[in-house]
This record gives C-alpha cells, sequence and structure tokens, in this order.
C-alpha cells in the first residue's frame, strides 16, 4: 500500500523563484478595456504573460526614512557583524556602514529560593558586540 501526500517545494525553492519574479516585474498603467498594458520602455516587449509579477507604482525604498509612507528606515537597527547574508550589517544597512559598541551588562544569577521567602543570587558580568546601522 502506498500513501501519497502533496507537499509544497522547500522554502527556499519558493523564495528563489519569487525573488526570480520580483526581480522581472512588469510595470502596467491601469487597466484599458480589461487588459493589461505595459507602461513606458516596457511596451515594446510584447504581451504580458499570465505567470508575471505586476505592479502599478514602484516600491518605496525601506532604507531610507520616509514620515510620509511611515517608513522608519534602518539607521539604529541592529545587526550581525559577523555574518554574510540576509542578516549581515551590509544586507540589513543597506551598505552604509553600521557602529559596533561592546557592552557590559551585570545581571543576576543563579538565584535560589531560600525557605520561607527569600531569593538570593549572584552577579554575573556579562560583554556583548553590538552592532547597528548609521
Amino acid at each position: 500500500m502506498r500513501t501519497c501526500w502533496k507537499q509544497l517545494s522547500s522554502f527556499r525553492n519558493i523564495s528563489t523563484a519569487m525573488k526570480s519574479r520580483y526581480d522581472k516585474a512588469v510595470p502596467i498603467a491601469r487597466k484599458f478595456n480589461g487588459k493589461l498594458k505595459r507602461k513606458g520602455k516596457a511596451k515594446k516587449k510584447g504581451p504580458i504573460s499570465l505567470d508575471s509579477l505586476v505592479y502599478l507604482e514602484r516600491s518605496p525604498n525601506y532604507c531610507k526614512l520616509d514620515y510620509a509612507n511611515g517608513i522608519r528606515g534602518t539607521s539604529g537597527r541592529t545587526c550581525n557583524a559577523t555574518f554574510n547574508g540576509p542578516g549581515s550589517c551590509n544586507y540589513v544597512c543597506c551598505n552604509r556602514g553600521h557602529q559596533t559598541q561592546v557592552v557590559r551588562k551585570i545581571e543576576r544569577c543563579y538565584c535560589k529560593f531560600i525557605y520561607c521567602c527569600k531569593v538570593e543570587c549572584k552577579e554575573c558580568k556579562t560583554t556583548k558586540e553590538i552592532s547597528t546601522c548609521n
């Protein structure tokens, strides 16, 4: 006996396909007589395929502060300076650079409950490097 289950592709495959379509997205003018029309220089490329991603307006730049559109930008955002990829400082900070500071904290740790009604803790010192976007 054999059971077959429908299954989605891996997230990586789906995200790669979506990124590819996003990069090839077609700017269109508003619908005219029920048909989509290409906008500007893209008019010369022929009909729009059914699996194309289309857009009416360009996306805003999310790297820069824009109060009018409610975009906070990436200035001051924490990032990972020791990593290369989506969480890295170059990626998150839009290649504007970052600052790294060493932060020392004293926290309560190794806490014990002492009968009755008392908690005793030791103090632990920790140091962390925190990177933030310029």
